[in-house]
């Protein structure tokens, strides 16, 4: 009897662990297939809600990866709110979004009839009101105590905002095309057009809305229509100038015409918009230019003193009318630059001075946007969509994923930088193009601020390898001067930004690129080219007239790194007649190995933080891990497109990253060897990056050769969070029932 008692105990622990195994592939599969399945999912939010919730069922690498990846995607989108409804199923293409002047609401709508106000400080939806029919367009009064909007039903409706109720309704037989409050709210303007299409001014009273006086007749052509005009644009627009002295008004065709307080014209420009905003000073305004030729949507620049106009140059694009035009233009604090929203689902910001784009946002799939409405501050914009949300956007980039900054004037082909010890600074050679050689600088940058806080000139040469010292006083940089057989070496008092030592010993002909101090900082290194394979020397920095040491390799230098404790230096080496890393030991002053560890050259190496493995980069672009101090290959991780540039492991070594010279930045899961996300999107396909991770591991910073940079959040823990406020919502029902239904329904994010 006992025996059989113990067989059934026996059998049932066996059934239990079959099952818990069995239960365990199935959250596996399902969270795999999650993963798998976001990187294909053509719109970034459901996308991100697939990822996430995919770490929700099994947190790994592979749903890591897939979390980074979808974040990736949108990388300037902080948040996301929505009406308490979701979308409209009338939405169609007429959504508006407005904003008070104070910054402190947003307000909504589209073809059905609700209107949504939003609250920017607690990011959420404060209230709705249903106007009884649909609605086309909207303007707070500049108290933010009225919100007049234009109804579908031939209805101006007053709101008021603070009882969330309908004040008055002033029925129009006419089309309203634009609606428009003056600074000080004391008038307000409607453009209107009836069946024969001639564009009227009508001055109301904005608080009733109704009419105050009579109607003005505008010159121009007033025959375009739609589908001349694709929605949600109109065949009129206008807006006060800042002061609120002039009104200016354009159509497609032209004129643009600037108009006295009494509303006759003072001024005719012959030029025209689809769209126009007034910067700052009063003096430029921002005009909207679709060409159904190019297929392109541009911004042209008047200046209203002299009447000059500069064309933007590209802009938003697509397939063929209705998916490309620019459809909204906004100014950002200050004047110096322009926010366009597209039906090409982008938003770009444009650099007044030289009418250009500077900064190109595509995130939200296949959504046209609308608006953009610009926080006070110019930091952040809002936009909405046919979903029926509110997007923010970080604009600043103080906020964003990728954070972006100027790292310097570039350099030709190879980004050197350092960053200190504490993570705090980055120090970043210039030498652009044609002044290689001759003149560069070295920016020393606040990685907290992103600003330059030091930089130090080098007018007769190019800086080039630069390293802090392990308490961050002090930075060396080498450099080269055209017309000279010999580089240089300098010490810099980054508290003075003044040189603080010459380093001496560098022979004729030979040019240093790469210089590393030891950990405990008693030595400092550089390594570099020699007349026949390559050269490294060794200084003693804190004794500065003690002679240095040089010794040759049997290839040229072209990184050098210590060990975590500093007993043995890793030098990379070779230039396309195969590469290796050799170890040299800093207390017998002797090299101690030497690895093949490329078929071309080892351009950079690395060693992880318990001393144990050597990272390589190579020229072929292999990235390949090897135990220290055999040298045996451990294993290789994949994903470089050009040559290795650089490479790098996180503080716990479980994370790596290398960078090439065809602009990718790749992490790796260094356990599994596999990826985490998608390349970074950093520098154009044809520059070449380097990148760093921060002493914590939380940031990585990547610099292109153009001198453009990027600090991306790395940190897994924040990913998590920062997915959901991205998305704004959980799966709906029939989304779980179409991606996970064997699982029972649990919101991704929360209630």
């Amino acid at each position: 009897m006992a025996l059989l008692l113990v067989a059934s105990l026996v059998i049932g622990d066996l059934a239990l662990t079959q099952r818990d195994r069995a239960t365990d592939a199935l959250t596996v599969a399902d969270a795999g297939r999650l993963a798998s399945g976001s990187r294909l999912e053509p719109d970034p939010q459901l996308a991100l809600l697939m990822a996430r919730e995919a770490v929700n069922i099994s947190d790994s690498a592979e749903t890591r990866s897939a979390l980074f990846a979808a974040l990736e995607r949108s990388p300037a989108i902080t948040d996301r709110m929505y009406a308490p409804g979701g979308p409209s199923p009338a939405g169609d293409e007429t959504q508006w979004i407005d904003g008070s002047a104070d910054g402190s609401m947003l307000a909504i709508g589209d073809a059905g009839p609700s209107v949504t106000f939003f609250d920017t400080a607690r990011r959420e939806a404060i209230g709705s009101i249903d106007v009884g029919s649909g609605t086309e367009r909207a303007a707070f009064s500049p108290d933010g105590n009225t919100l007049a909007v234009v109804t579908s039903a031939g209805d101006l409706v007053a709101l008021d905002v603070a009882t969330q109720t309908v004040r008055d309704r002033v029925p129009v037989s006419d089309t309203v095309d634009a609606l428009v409050f003056d600074p000080d709210g004391t008038r307000l303007v409607t453009a209107e057009h009836g069946q024969d299409l001639r564009e009227v001014l009508v001055p109301r009273d904005p608080v009733t809305l109704r009419s105050t006086g009579r109607s003005i007749r505008t010159p121009g052509h007033d025959r375009a229509t739609f589908p001349e005009i694709s929605r949600p644009l109109a065949l009129f627009a206008m807006t006060f100038t800042p002061n609120g002295s002039g009104l200016v008004t354009t159509r497609q065709h032209g004129p643009t015409l600037l108009w006295k307080p009494d509303l006759t014209v003072a001024r005719r420009y012959p030029v025209g918009g689809q769209g126009i905003a007034i910067g700052p000073d009063g003096r430029t305004a921002a005009l909207i230019e679709n060409d159904d030729g190019s297929i392109t949507g541009s911004v042209w620049f008047l200046d209203l003193r002299t009447g000059d106009v500069r064309r933007g140059s590209a802009g938003h694009s697509g397939t063929f009318k209705t998916e490309y035009e620019a459809v909204g233009v906004a100014f950002v604090r200050g004047g110096r630059s322009v926010v366009t929203v597209g039906n090409d689902s982008r938003l770009l910001v444009w650099d007044v001075g030289s009418a250009s784009v500077d900064t190109n946002l595509a995130e939200t799939g296949d959504l046209p946007l609308r608006g953009p409405v610009l926080s006070p501050d110019g930091a952040t914009a809002y936009t909405t969509d046919r979903n029926g949300d509110v997007v923010v956007w970080d604009i600043s980039g103080r906020r964003r994923l990728d954070r972006p900054f100027t790292a310097g004037r570039g350099f030709p082909q190879w980004p050197w930088f350092a960053m200190s010890s504490d993570g705090r600074l980055i120090a970043v050679p210039s030498s652009p193009g044609a002044h290689f050689g001759k003149e560069g600088t070295v920016s020393v940058i606040d990685l907290g601020t992103l600003r330059t806080i030091r930089s130090i000139p080098y007018p007769h040469g190019s800086p080039e390898a630069v390293a802090f010292s392990p308490d961050g006083s002090t930075l060396a940089v080498t450099s080269v001067t055209n017309g000279r057989d010999r580089g240089d070496a300098r010490l810099w008092d980054l508290t003075t930004g003044r040189p603080s030592a010459t380093l001496h010993g560098i022979p004729g002909g030979q040019r240093l690129v790469a210089v590393r101090f030891s950990p405990d900082g008693q030595l400092l290194v550089g390594g570099g080219t020699a007349r026949s394979g390559g050269t490294v020397i060794v200084w003693t920095p804190r004794s500065s007239e003690q002679p240095a040491t040089r010794f040759r390799t049997h290839r040229t230098v072209e990184d050098v790194a210590f060990t975590p404790d500093g007993s043995q230096l890793v030098i990379s080496t070779g230039w396309g007649d195969g590469g290796d890393y050799v170890l040299w030991d800093t207390r017998s002053k002797d090299m101690v190995g030497s690895v093949r560890a490329d078929d071309a050259a080892v351009f950079t190496s690395a060693v992880s933080p318990d001393g144990h493995t050597v990272m390589s980069g190579g020229q072929t672009g292999a990235v390949r891990l090897w135990d220290l101090p055999t040298g045996t290959l451990l294993g290789s991780l994949n994903g470089l497109t050009g040559s290795a540039a650089s490479v790098g492991f996180t503080p716990d070594g479980r994370t790596a990253v290398a960078s090439d010279t065809s602009g990718n930045v790749l992490l790796w899961d260094v356990p599994s060897r596999s990826t985490i996300g998608d390349p970074l999107p950093g520098p154009t396909s044809d520059g070449v990056a380097a990148a760093t991770l921060t002493p914590d591991g939380r940031r990585l910073v990547v610099v292109s050769d153009s001198g453009a940079g990027w600090v991306w959040n790395v940190d897994p823990a924040d990913w998590l969070t920062r997915a959901c406020a991205v998305a704004g919502r959980n799966f709906t029902q029939p989304e779980w029932e179409r991606f996970l239904p064997d699982r029972a329904y649990q919101p991704t994010c929360g209630s």
